[in-house]
């Protein structure tokens, strides 16, 4: 999924600022953005309705109103609200949460702070509030503060970059689409949606040590048969990492 999370070195930084500027930029490419905030403060308000139903015990309350819809659920996880509530396409930008698994997009008053700031997942850039007098620290770019063409390049860049990765990578058409390109740039601009692609799960087929060839349309009818029987025994795990089916000659070993 492409998340990216945006941090500051300190409170009122500009991290607002920023993600309303990419969501701004994302839309004049058409590509539709999703925004996450984290906060410590409760947004349902004591002695409001919806305040009453969670509290009796509702799993979820959505509020509808003529401007749009409000949910709130006892859901804390980041990774679960992602599951349940966003869907799978577009860009998903992150306010705060330093410690998620995800990229991250830091924002400091000088290059100096970078130092300073714990936090987990990958540093995927730096924006500075003041002059820059380097090019990258780490490997990674800097950018300034009004750089937002630049950030949302390297956002869109790299979103492509790993949904291409949870794809097949042979142009097979299987998807609908000319190449595994096409798809990806489909799911980022929200023309559709992940789970097309039909060879995610890659099949290999030696004989004797001897690789074998196969088409992608076969290729993908040999996958949906070996999983539809080993998807019904007993100790399958849907998110397993290789499955092996070995065939062997009996007689050949007595």
């Amino acid at each position: 999924m492409r998340v990216y999370s945006i941090i500051g070195a300190t409170r009122n930084i500009g991290k607002t600022r920023i993600i309303e500027q990419l969501i701004k930029e994302f839309k004049e490419r058409g590509i539709p953005v999703t925004v996450i905030k984290h906060t410590e403060k409760d947004l349902d308000m004591e002695g409001k309705d919806t305040y009453r139903f969670m509290k009796t015990g509702a799993e979820k309350t959505i509020a509808l109103t003529p401007n749009g819809a409000t949910i709130f659920t006892r859901e804390k996880s980041l990774e679960k609200v992602l599951e349940k509530y966003v869907e799978k396409r577009g860009i998903i930008l992150v306010e705060g949460l330093k410690r998620s698994k995800y990229p991250k997009i830091v924002i400091v008053e000088v290059i100096d702070e970078i130092d300073k700031l714990k936090f987990e997942g990958k540093l995927l850039a730096i924006v500075v509030k003041n002059n820059l007098k380097k090019y990258a620290i780490r490997g990674k770019p800097i950018y300034r503060i009004d750089e937002i063409g630049k950030i949302a390049d390297l956002i869109e860049n790299t979103a492509l970059k790993e949904t291409l990765k949870c794809m097949g990578g042979l142009n097979c058409g299987l998807c609908g689409y000319k190449s595994c390109k096409d798809y990806a740039k489909a799911i980022i601009h929200g023309d559709d949606w992940e789970g097309k692609c039909k060879l995610k799960y890659r099949v290999k087929l030696e004989i004797d040590g001897r690789e074998i060839q196969i088409k992608p349309y076969v290729e993908y009818v040999l996958f949906n048969i070996i999983d539809g029987y080993v998807k019904t025994l007993k100790g399958y795990t849907p998110k397993f990492k290789e499955v092996k089916v070995k065939i062997e000659d009996a007689e050949a070993n007595t």
